[in-house]
């Protein structure tokens, strides 16, 4: 067994008490098998750091410290050092004193689909409130995995959305949140979206040089939220 290996099952049990859901729940949210945490917790065996990792990315409302290592308070405090980026202010956008923004989980699984998608809205359950003040009008606020956008945005950080419900209304070269179904395929990611030579089609580039652009039919875009800044956590993981 990994060094205080057990220590770490107990924690993820009392964030499932907390949260008020099953260890199959939290499974399913980091998209793991049932089973990855239950038996581990069952037996004490040994969990795979890419599930540590996907539930510090999916509960970012706790401390990641202390889930490793046991040190600090469980939920993150006002002590916790982060900073806001803002990515997008249109001409058109309004400053709000302070507003409350809905954050989403995020699950692998689940996608913008159970997030942003108008039809699904209301179906989806915050987690938490962020309470932001000074920054355009926001819908709603998820933890972003991958690093398609590093450094801009890395695996981890807040992004704060509003929707778009008219795909006729891309603003070239801003960064969005876009779901997209393609020949039966579905895709979930954040990148700018660029004109595409093409006629119909959306370009998707990343930060990140590493990642190619890629083009889709603007109509396979099922889902779509422009992103108007970021939240970045400055706490040791």
């Amino acid at each position: 067994m990994l060094p205080a290996m057990s220590s770490i099952l107990e924690r993820i049990n009392k964030i499932a008490e907390h949260e008020k859901v099953t260890i199959s729940s939290i499974e399913t949210r980091i998209n793991a098998s049932k089973g990855v945490l239950s038996r581990s917790l069952r037996t004490g065996t040994d969990i795979s750091s890419k599930w540590l990792t996907a539930i510090v990315e999916n509960y970012p409302l706790y401390n990641a410290e202390w889930l490793l290592t046991g040190r600090g308070e469980m939920l993150r405090d006002a002590g916790d050092r982060f900073t806001v980026k803002q990515i997008s202010k249109l001409r058109a956008d309004r400053d709000k004193d302070v507003q409350r923004i809905p954050l989403y989980p995020m699950a692998a699984s689940a996608g913008i689909f159970e997030i942003i998608a108008s039809e699904q809205h209301l179906k989806s359950i915050p987690i938490e409130y962020i309470h932001i003040p000074r920054m355009p009008e926001c819908d709603g606020a998820v933890p972003i995995t991958g690093d398609s956008m590093y450094p801009l945005i890395k695996s981890g950080d807040i992004v704060l959305f509003k929707e778009v419900h008219d795909k006729t209304n891309i603003i070239w070269g801003e960064m969005y949140l876009a779901a997209i179904k393609h020949r039966g395929d579905s895709f979930f990611f954040s990148k700018y979206i660029q004109k595409a030579e093409r006629e119909g089609y959306a370009r998707f580039v990343s930060a990140n040089s590493h990642h190619q652009p890629v083009e889709f039919p603007i109509d396979s875009i099922r889902a779509l939220a422009i992103i108007k800044a970021t939240i970045r956590f400055q706490s040791s993981f």
